[in-house]
């Protein structure tokens, strides 16, 4: 300490004047790079999510909505109808009838149904619907076809707890 002493007390009063002044400054600018900025930057950071949550939040009340208002593509029969027959006339009225190949009964619960060229979102939105009934996706096999958007698709479906 008394090094530090001596060599402080050999500079000139205006010598000591600058050399406060830039320790003063090199202290602040450490204090803006070191704990400032990464403040700051972590705010902004934050009040992005904050706008992007409540515009997702927007959209997702939007979706909920058109989703209620929206008809739904199942279709809720008689009870004395077979299940290869509900699904059958469910495909159908869901505009699925020309990639329709087949329809298959495997047991008295369950179907086995193959479509080829069909539009994978269609399928998807009507297999949904069926659920929504409780007709539940036992097996699902999909392959892409030639054109975009469309694909070779194999379910088989069945009536209660999905497996």
């Amino acid at each position: 300490m008394a090094r530090w002493n001596d060599w402080w007390q050999a500079r000139a009063e205006r010598e000591r004047w600058i050399l406060r002044v830039g320790a003063l400054l090199a202290l602040l600018i450490f204090g803006y790079g070191l704990l400032w900025l990464p403040l700051s930057r972590a705010r902004d950071g934050l009040r992005q999510q904050v706008v992007q949550g409540e515009r997702d939040l927007v959209w997702m009340r939007q979706v909920k909505a058109s989703a209620l208002d929206s008809p739904s593509t199942g279709f809720v029969p008689p009870n004395d109808e077979s299940l290869l027959s509900r699904l059958d006339r469910g495909a159908r009225a869901a505009g699925l009838a020309g990639a329709l190949l087949a329809v298959e009964p495997v047991t008295d619960g369950e179907v086995r149904m193959r479509f080829q060229q069909v539009d994978f979102d269609a399928v998807m939105r009507w297999l949904q619907a069926q659920s929504d009934v409780g007709i539940h996706v036992r097996e699902l096999s999909v392959q892409r076809a030639e054109s975009e958007g469309r694909s070779d698709l194999r379910v088989a479906l069945g009536e209660g707890a999905s497996n």
